[in-house]
């Protein structure tokens, strides 16, 4: 059970300038994962806790953990300082419950902006929820087991589609077209798109202004891939009742080293 009263994290947003040493540590801790250098516990420790102590919030915690009693408390970091939220908030370390993000009595995730700032969202209709699982595979990349993540989502929601409170579909035409009318006609709540996906460093491509990245979709041959940029994948979500996308390609995590 968790509880009804989640501790909301907001960092200063001048928290780096206060604290340089976070934003060195925390590009030092990308670049071990970069080359895929050994990370240690105490590596993730120190930041961890340097994170802790720079958020001086010790006495709202306990208050906060007196109000959950033994119910989960949600820790929620919130800011919508792309600084503040490419820190590694997951290694927040407390002196006497270690690394929050692992221990029992927490959740840890991240909300750009407070409730009452989000754009308004309708309710869905009243029905079954409807849940689309889209996936991406062609020859010209690394081979994805696209059919045991099927089989786990299946299994998974077996006891909610066997009541008719679920509907689940599972294209096998992975386009970006059929993706676009997929989400038209079915309208689905939830998505989950999984494939390849690519983050470019503008510093590292001549006369690029910005960094961008791309989700590799099926061409029309359905045998190579065709990268459609972050920005017009999302444009692919206007007007359609999804209330949820689940993402899961490479480097959909990656930002610059900077």
């Amino acid at each position: 059970m968790y509880s009804s009263a989640p501790f909301i994290i907001q960092p200063a947003d001048d928290l780096i300038s206060q604290h340089p040493a976070l934003k060195q540590l925390s590009h030092q801790l990308a670049l071990k994962y970069v080359h895929q250098e050994l990370v240690t516990d105490n590596d993730l420790q120190i930041i961890g806790s340097q994170l802790w102590r720079a958020l001086d919030c010790t006495e709202a915690y306990d208050k906060a953990c007196q109000k959950a009693g033994m119910a989960i408390l949600p820790l929620i970091i919130l800011s919508d300082q792309a600084a503040l939220q490419q820190l590694p908030w997951e290694t927040l370390y407390h002196p006497e419950k270690h690394f929050m993000g692992k221990d029992i009595a927490f959740s840890l995730s991240r909300q750009i902006v407070s409730k009452k700032h989000q754009p308004t969202a309708f309710p869905p209709e009243k029905g079954p929820l409807k849940i689309l699982l889209f996936t991406s595979l062609t020859d010209d990349q690394a081979r994805l087991d696209i059919e045991k993540e099927q089989e786990q989502v299946q299994e998974a929601l077996l006891p909610w589609i066997s009541r008719g409170q679920v509907q689940l579909e599972m294209p096998n035409d992975g386009r970006f077209s059929s993706f676009q009318q997929v989400l038209k006609q079915y309208q689905p709540h939830l998505v989950f798109l999984t494939g390849h996906g690519k983050f470019y460093d503008k510093n590292l491509i001549a006369k690029q202004t910005e960094d961008y990245a791309t989700f590799a979709f099926e061409d029309e041959t359905s045998t190579n891939s065709k990268e459609i940029e972050a920005k017009t994948l999302a444009t692919a979500f206007i007007g359609t009742a999804v209330q949820a996308v689940v993402l899961s390609a490479c480097q959909s995590g990656k930002s610059a080293s900077d």
